[in-house]
């Protein structure tokens, strides 16, 4: 009878490939190391056509979750012995070959961050993967078609193709930071419905696209120096949360009408005033460090602000806020002294809102004015016509009597 051979380290596997002893791997944490072993691929090969693992039955059963990051990993053929695997984490490693993955047709999460990744073919047959996380590969392109994708990572990878996103329409969280993603028409009709996206570093210059996102939470423009123009971001009104730091914006208006944002990262801009915000009562954080901020006044009625950072700003109006609840948590540290061209621009901004806010105050009362005329004109035209109707019933009447008259007699 053919004797099992235990196995304890990595020498006594590579020792044994090749041969056709049957080996048996008993230590289940033993057997968790020697799954993530660098094998090389030709003994690897040699060893393909014989009987040499017999894996402990319950490891390979029962193990669902599997997680071997930042070990300096290069292969990850034994991998494919756990076929019930449903979580999967090799983040941190040099893998570069995949195919291994094929056959686990259960898993539904999956981290290969880090790695040396360029080829994700293999990840086609996975149909049941809801969280792929791709960050700082080497792919060019992302054409897999995963139609239950809850949630993808793809950032730090230069994507010339991203046309794999249309067949995720489940996609609720979407990462493209640094993937030079210039412009926002590649991402698919197919994905309008996301609540989350982050675009950090792609040089954007126009976001005119994102007025379709109308069901976004959650966005991330930051580290894009040429964006100026956030006009778009209208539209997006169930925003609760936006980043628009580094970045070369400096009028903020289309914020007025995002009412349910709750933390907004403003650091490092060159936004000047802070009126549009003064009317989102859901506001809790907000983060100006290194901005051009003069007066913080606009703020005072924001009862639920917990956080404000104020560094490096010029502020030189401040008195309404100091009765604020929080006052004490906020930091106005190292404020700078405003040029006077500066304040020059501040009032001419407060100059130009106020004139705009007169003209819609006359407009709308142009508006009720017309409305009022042509009301009293249909009210005159109704009573004229009830009147004829009258008139014209009092004739019909009178004839009627008349002719009951001449029948009488």
């Amino acid at each position: 009878m053919q004797s099992n051979h235990v196995i304890r380290s990595k020498e006594d596997l590579l020792k044994h490939f090749g041969s056709s002893q049957k080996l048996e791997i008993c230590d289940l944490q033993q057997m968790k190391n020697l799954l993530c072993l660098n094998v090389q691929p030709e003994v690897w090969e040699d060893a393909s056509n014989k009987n040499l693992l017999s894996f402990s039955q319950e490891f390979v059963q029962n193990t669902t979750k599997f997680t071997s990051d930042c070990r300096e990993i290069e292969h990850i053929y034994l991998i494919s012995f756990l076929a019930n695997l449903i979580d999967l984490d090799l983040q941190d490693n040099n893998i570069s070959d995949i195919s291994s993955i094929i056959k686990l047709k259960n898993l539904k999460k999956l981290y290969l961050g880090r790695n040396k990744i360029g080829d994700i073919s293999a990840l086609q047959s996975l149909t049941d993967l809801i969280f792929l996380d791709l960050f700082s590969n080497k792919l060019t392109s992302y054409t897999l078609a995963l139609p239950d994708l809850v949630e993808l990572t793809l950032s730090c990878n230069k994507l010339e193709d991203k046309s794999g996103l249309q067949h995720s329409s489940k996609l609720q969280r979407l990462n493209l930071n640094k993937t030079e993603t210039t412009d926002l028409r590649t991402i698919p009709t197919q994905l309008f419905g996301l609540k989350e996206l982050t675009l950090q570093q792609n040089n954007l210059i126009e976001i005119v696209y994102l007025s379709n996102f109308v069901d976004l939470q959650y966005l991330d423009l930051s580290y894009n120096p040429q964006l100026q123009n956030i006009g778009p971001l209208k539209f997006c009104t169930q925003l609760t949360k936006l980043s628009i730091c580094k970045t070369n914006v400096f009028d903020i208006w289309p914020l007025q009408f995002l009412k349910n944002l709750k933390t907004l990262d403003m650091a490092s801009t060159k936004v000047v005033d802070l009126h549009p915000l003064q009317y989102l009562y859901k506001l809790v954080e907000i983060d100006t460090y290194y901005a051009c901020i003069i007066d913080v006044s606009p703020l005072s009625k924001l009862t639920l602000l917990e956080f404000l950072d104020f560094r490096f700003n010029k502020i030189t109006i401040a008195d309404t806020l100091q009765h604020h609840k929080n006052f004490s948590k906020y930091d106005f540290s190292h404020q700078k002294v405003p040029t006077p061209d500066e304040l020059t621009f501040y009032n001419k901004i407060l100059s130009v809102r106020s004139s705009h806010k007169q003209i819609r105050k006359i407009q709308v009362e142009n508006r009720v004015s017309k409305f009022r005329e042509s009301m009293t004109h249909q009210k005159e035209y109704i009573k004229l016509k009830i009147n004829e109707q009258i008139q014209f019933m009092n004739k019909k009447i009178e004839i009627i009597f008349s002719q009951n008259s001449y029948a009488d007699q």
